[in-house]
């Protein structure tokens, strides 16, 4: 007899970290707190100067994480390689290091993709919620509050071309994560795993649902704003 757990759809997460000790154990519950589906954690340490290995010790042992140590790629090519090296699942998340996840974000994005046909390129996309350094939420009329405006008409465009939707919003299915692996983008011109004409998505489901509080500093700020 199957368990309950055995029948669950099991999510890949991808977690890149650079000198992440101060938040990534919040964010690191936060992703095996998930309901409604089995996660598998794989995590790669990105050359980091003063990798967290307190914390990753903390996890190592558990059946569904595996930590991994690398070269500095940068963002980007770090996520790629997470990506690349990654075991076969039906889906794939990518998860930022200070972020701290609902803990139905997941199951909300595998509900939509499953009702989809599994032979098409499918990717999800939802809205995160805006937290300070200390957790707290932002209002809109805080001026730390970064805009990242996606029109409904055009969010396939911006996607692809603009990458303003947030990486860590978007789960993958399979088949879209072998078109992208074909590939091989520029990572000095492309900021974002997804951009540069990657994606040949057959479908693109998009979620106005805040699930996952986002934390904004003043660089990240200075960033979204000097676009």
């Amino acid at each position: 007899m199957h368990t309950d757990t055995e029948m669950l759809p099991t999510v890949c997460v991808l977690l890149s970290a650079y000198n992440g000790a101060q938040y990534l154990e919040e964010q690191i519950d936060s992703v095996l707190a998930q309901t409604g589906v089995n996660v598998f954690l794989d995590i790669r340490d990105d050359g980091s100067p003063e990798p967290a290995k307190d914390i990753y010790a903390k996890y190592a042992a558990l059946p569904n994480v595996r930590i991994r140590y690398g070269e500095n790629l940068k963002p980007t090519a770090a996520f790629w390689k997470l990506l690349e090296d990654a075991d076969d699942y039906k889906y794939y998340a990518f998860c930022d290091q200070d972020d701290i996840w609902d803990s139905d974000k997941l199951v909300s994005a595998v509900n939509l993709l499953r009702a989809e046909d599994p032979d098409r390129y499918l990717i999800y996309c939802g809205a995160n919620r805006q937290i300070d350094s200390e957790g707290n939420p932002l209002p809109e009329n805080d001026p730390r509050y970064a805009r990242l405006p996606v029109p409904p008409t055009v969010i396939e465009r911006v996607l692809i071309c603009r990458g303003t939707v947030q990486g860590c919003t978007m789960v993958i299915n399979d088949r879209l994560r072998e078109r992208v692996l074909r590939y091989k983008p520029d990572f000095q011109k492309s900021r974002d795993i997804m951009t540069g004409g990657s994606i040949a998505a057959t479908s693109f489901l998009e979620e106005n649902v805040f699930m996952i509080p986002c934390r904004i500093f003043p660089t990240a700020f200075m960033a979204a704003t000097q676009v």
